[in-house]
């Protein structure tokens, strides 16, 4: 059944995957590593893409990855989302990756990540829909 989801999946680039699921993938340390030597562009500047990420790659109590290049504040989704304003914001326009080729392992397989996820719980709008699809297949 997952060949039907995956062959049918487009994505409608929303960002909401990227409100709600960016800031709770992990980051590789080899992809850490990488990201020593790169400068990216974000929502508040041009900055090394290292100061996005923390360096121990783990903090106990801290439910996400990115942070402030600045403050070092956790940040709630991905610094790196960019959304058009026809929808009014964030959400509701379309939505780009300003880092899309150094995108993080788990941004670049969403919604596969190979382990099972309860997509149940998705707030992406084209998971959804298949699942509704499939769901009538099984009837």
């Amino acid at each position: 059944m997952e060949f039907l989801f995956r062959d049918s999946f487009v994505c409608r680039r929303c960002g909401r995957c990227c409100r709600e699921y960016a800031g709770r993938f992990s980051l590789p340390r080899s992809q850490v590593l990488e990201w020593r030597e790169k400068v990216f562009d974000s929502r508040f500047g041009r900055y090394p893409a290292i100061k996005f990420v923390s360096m121990d790659y783990t903090i106990q109590g801290v439910d996400g990855i990115f942070f402030h290049p600045e403050t070092g504040e956790h940040l709630d989704f991905c610094p790196f989302l960019k959304c058009d304003e026809t929808g009014g914001g964030v959400i509701g326009g379309v939505c780009s990756c300003l880092i899309y080729s150094d995108r993080p392992l788990g941004c670049r397989r969403y919604p596969f990540t190979g382990e099972f996820v309860d997509l149940s719980k998705t707030v992406c709008p084209v998971v959804r829909d298949i699942r509704s699809k499939l769901k009538k297949l099984r009837r």
